[in-house]
């Protein structure tokens, strides 16, 4: 039996690089169904990064949705990653809403990253969800939900 690990490393490896990203959803799969060697967050990471860098974002989305209902946390780089991707592709209500959830789960976002999100709502008149957006950025600095 081949681990979580090493077929992680196979696909960030080999599938990633070759631009192989259904194979590597394949494998990705073939994971999700062998007990004892489920995805990790930095599987499902790989996952929602290659489908990113190819624009291929409901893909992303597809494979966050089994991260979640798998019971496995989304870390920074899954929430950068869809963040970023939906600035690319202009769905500024997405980025807000994926910036919210990583707020909500106590994560404290790059300055870059809030920056970004900050301009973009502004850019679009929304200076009241900037506001409310930066209270609660202050509020989880000084009060940190996780370590």
């Amino acid at each position: 039996m081949v681990g979580a690990y090493c077929w992680s490393m196979c696909m960030d490896d080999a599938y990633s690089r070759a631009r192989r990203t259904n194979e590597a959803y394949s494998v990705f799969q073939k994971m999700s169904n062998d007990p004892g060697c489920e995805p990790t967050v930095s599987t499902y990471e790989i996952m929602v990064r290659m489908f990113c860098n190819e624009d291929r974002i409901y893909m992303a989305l597809r494979v966050w949705d089994q991260m979640k209902a798998k019971g496995v946390l989304p870390g920074m780089i899954s929430f950068s990653t869809l963040i970023n991707s939906f600035y690319r592709e202009n769905r500024l209500d997405d980025a807000y809403r994926y910036f919210q959830g990583m707020l909500d789960m106590g994560m404290k976002p790059p300055l870059p990253m809030f920056d970004n999100l900050r301009c973009a709502l502004l850019d679009e008149g929304k200076e009241d969800t900037v506001k409310a957006l930066w209270r609660k950025l202050e509020k989880l600095r000084k009060n940190p939900l996780v370590g």
